[in-house]
């Protein structure tokens, strides 16, 4: 059976984010897309430090963010 699901119009718009892994220009990237679209909120799946090398950097970075409500850091994804 297909189904439609309709959102009212205020719903804010969200932008998951998968492994970075350490990759600190994909954790950029994804910040400065969330930021170009108002409204909206980023989900960040986990697995943010192992085996890259800028871990720490992201984490920091996770810290400051989850200070604002539109930011969900979630603890793991598996």
């Amino acid at each position: 059976m297909n189904r439609v699901y309709e959102f009212p119009p205020d719903t804010k718009r969200i932008i998951a984010v998968g492994d970075l892994h350490g990759d600190l220009a994909s954790f950029e990237k994804a910040i400065s897309i969330w930021k170009e679209q108002p409204h909206s909120q980023i989900v960040f799946l986990g697995d943010y430090a192992d085996r890259g090398h800028r871990g720490v950097e992201i984490l920091e970075a996770l810290m400051e963010l989850s200070k604002n409500e539109d930011v969900i850091c979630l603890k793991g994804n598996h």
